[in-house]
């Protein structure tokens, strides 16, 4: 059973990790998405080198974000993009610190 711990929201979405299954949701807007850390790593990696290249919003959802090899993609507007990049550059920030609580010796 999920045992889990959101690692950031906002009111565009949240991002929570489960400590049994070690999995992430991302919720953004109308989509959520169930991760493994590798994939959540790949998705985040792949929004920061992608998100600046888009600096102007012409207000129409017009960038489109793969999210698995079965061809689903978020079609988002650069707002969007930045605010989806956001939530998810604070969630992985906090992954890391729970990556190295789960490492410390308990004494």
């Amino acid at each position: 059973m999920c045992q889990t711990k959101i690692l950031h929201h906002s009111s565009e979405g949240c991002v929570t990790y489960c400590y049994a299954c070690e999995g992430i949701q991302v919720i953004f807007g109308t989509t959520a998405l169930r991760l493994t850390q590798g994939q959540f790593e790949s998705f985040y990696d792949y929004l920061t080198n992608f998100f600046p290249k888009y600096d102007r919003d012409c207000g129409t959802k017009r960038i489109m974000i793969p999210v698995t090899e079965h061809a689903v993609a978020m079609l988002l507007t650069v707002a969007e993009l930045h605010q989806l990049h956001r939530l998810l550059e604070e969630a992985h920030n906090a992954l890391g610190l729970v990556r190295l609580l789960k490492n410390l010796p308990l004494n």
